[in-house]
């Protein structure tokens, strides 16, 4: 409408100087013939009112020139057209790219395709602005009536920086009308970095823990991760445990269960092993670290590991020469039941020792397997009174009085009266 109305005319028509002119145009809508006009020689401009404009309605007008001098001769006939658009446009359709939705990696927001879409009218010029946490950002498209990419590039994504992202975009049509309704807006979350272990925490209370026995150990991540992750964490004990997903995308968990001999004061992650580690936006993480000092397993609880192995007490002997039974028979089944199954233990890991000499086993026998065996000594053995000690080396070793680190020991008292 503006240019239907600018002074400088909508069409310009020269004619002989002072020649009578008449202009007939023909629309969509109607006809429209102006008023005759004496031509001054020049290029006259030839402006219409908003009535005119409304009566030969949106698109293309057909006008038609006619001139006659002073005397009184007419001239041909010249026509030209022209296309009439004073309807506002309204605004683009705006869409977010492939993967965005997940949050935009650095290569989905500089992907060909777009980290948006905008579909405006054919020639229309669409202004779509990025708002994120470094500023904005305008990029400028033309529109072509499909969905036209809008692309950023590497210093975009690191001035807008990590986290929300307002969009915005607004069109202006080929005739140059603009937009006067609210652009169209929408958000995407620019995520370039993948996840960490913020921290470490168990999900077992405070307290000791003995061979065999388990401790949940959790791993908090500092974002949310696809269901296939999982972390190998290191412990202060030399053993490992393995945490995988849980319902909660930012909570990694997994059981450390103690092996034999493993012990600490304090149970603490000192170690990241094998991982797969990838964020919704699907960044993977490809190097791991400890959580920060003061994030650690053992800044949040306590856990004593205590995983020596230990002959269990028997209710057949006692524990000292004052507790010990008065027997009237001999000694000669010696059971020997462990907190923790001991594979291949033989005669040659076990050393009995009467008043602290050892004694020759070369006759006994031993049977049973896993966590309890049953030592079957000479009844010539079992008729000496005093106290009995038991010492088991590790599988593979020989229980040798003063240089084998033992297994486990137990002291037995028994008392013969013969």
């Amino acid at each position: 409408l503006a240019d239907a109305t600018q002074a400088t005319g909508i069409i310009t028509v020269k004619a002989e100087a002072g020649a009578s002119v008449v202009i007939s145009l023909v629309g969509q809508s109607g006809n429209v013939t102006l008023p005759a006009f004496t031509a001054s020689g020049n290029a006259d401009p030839i402006t219409l009112t908003a009535a005119q404009v409304d009566a030969l309605g949106q698109g293309a007008v057909t006008a038609t020139v006619t001139a006659m001098d002073s005397a009184g001769n007419q001239s041909s006939q010249a026509s030209i057209q022209f296309g009439i658009d004073s309807v506002v446009p309204a605004a683009p359709v705006l869409t977010l790219g492939t993967g965005a939705a997940d949050g935009v990696t650095l290569a989905e927001a500089t992907q060909p395709g777009g980290v948006v879409t905008v579909i405006g009218e054919p020639d229309s010029v669409i202004v779509v602005e990025f708002d994120g946490q470094g500023g904005p950002i305008r990029k400028v498209v033309a529109g072509n009536g499909h969905a036209v990419p809008v692309t950023l590039t590497d210093t975009d994504v690191r001035q807008l920086g990590d986290g929300a992202v307002l969009i915005s975009a607004r069109q202006t049509d080929r005739a140059g009308n603009e937009q006067v309704s609210a652009p169209v807006t929408g958000t995407l979350r620019i995520d370039t970095n993948p996840a960490s272990i913020a921290a470490v925490r168990s999900g077992s209370p405070n307290g000791v823990y003995a061979l065999g026995q388990s401790v949940v150990i959790e791993a908090v991540l500092s974002e949310a991760v696809r269901g296939n992750a999982s972390v190998v964490v290191g412990l202060n004990t030399g053993g490992s445990a393995t945490l995988t997903a849980t319902a909660d995308p930012l909570v990694l968990r997994g059981l450390y269960t103690l092996l034999p001999n493993q012990a600490t004061a304090a149970l603490d992650v000192v170690s990241i092993g094998t991982f797969l580690l990838t964020d919704l936006a699907g960044n993977a993480a490809s190097s791991l670290g400890l959580p920060l000092p003061g994030n650690n397993l053992a800044s949040f609880s306590t856990i004593v590991i205590d995983g020596q192995v230990k002959l269990l007490e028997s209710g057949a002997f006692g524990t000292s020469p004052g507790t010990a039974p008065v027997r009237t028979s001999p000694v000669t089944s010696i059971p020997l039941n462990f907190n923790s199954p001991i594979n291949g233990l033989t005669l040659n890991s076990i050393r009995l020792l009467f008043n602290g000499r050892q004694i020759s086993l070369r006759d006994a026998v031993l049977s049973g397997g896993g966590s309890s065996y049953t030592l079957q000594i000479p009844a010539s053995l079992a008729n000496l009174r005093g106290g009995y000690e038991l010492r088991v080396a590790p599988e593979g070793l020989t229980a040798d009085l003063n240089d084998t680190p033992l297994l486990a020991q137990l002291s037995l008292f028994w008392t013969k009266v013969g």
